[in-house]
């Protein structure tokens, strides 16, 4: 088995489960969007949006040069999209729940946190804003049955959701890689 598909089996089964989606293409065609992956005219660059959902809500991320869609199911099963860039080993993947389900988005962010990191108290966080979504933005390292990766993942509020923004990459690769993974999860708009 090749080691970027191992990354994708191991981390599956760290993140938090509970989003699911619902008819996506009838759905897009309601919202006027014609293809799952639609380019993006408004500023003439050749960069992409890949588009999906979050039970109904639309949500999109940039489809940066490089990058491919992963079937989710080969990540996590809960996932909205899944994304990689397998020359620089990096991966992306949305979940989101519904915020009735939660008391708040605190509450939310602890409960994630606490199921993902080991040792929460070298985790760095910072407030963010990505196109109107309003969260927190972790970075940590983490090893995984022995394997250490880096996470740069936002916890963002939407409208009716509260949203994972997850990226990975191997722990020696987070200094080359951060930068770009950055740009993913700035990307991404309800």
């Amino acid at each position: 088995m090749k080691k970027g598909s191992i990354v994708g089996i191991i981390v599956g089964s760290l993140l938090l489960t509970g989003c699911s989606t619902t008819n996506f293409y009838n759905r897009k065609k309601e919202v006027g969007i014609t293809d799952r992956v639609s380019q993006k005219n408004d500023d003439g660059t050749t960069d992409k949006k890949i588009y999906f959902e979050i039970e109904e809500a639309m949500f999109s991320v940039d489809l940066i040069k490089g990058w491919k869609e992963l079937e989710v199911e080969e990540v996590h099963e809960d996932a909205s999209v899944a994304l990689s860039n397998m020359k620089n080993t990096i991966y992306y993947v949305v979940i989101g729940e519904n915020k009735e389900d939660f008391e708040s988005l605190d509450f939310y962010k602890e409960l994630i946190i606490e199921q993902m990191i080991d040792e929460p108290d070298e985790v760095q966080e910072k407030e963010v804003t990505r196109n109107g979504l309003k969260g927190t933005n972790y970075t940590f390292y983490q090893a995984v049955d022995g394997i250490k990766f880096f996470y740069d993942i936002d916890i963002l509020e939407g409208k009716e959701h509260f949203v994972q923004s997850i990226s990975w990459t191997f722990k020696s690769k987070a200094k080359t890689n951060q930068d770009t993974m950055e740009q993913l999860l700035a990307s991404i708009e309800e």
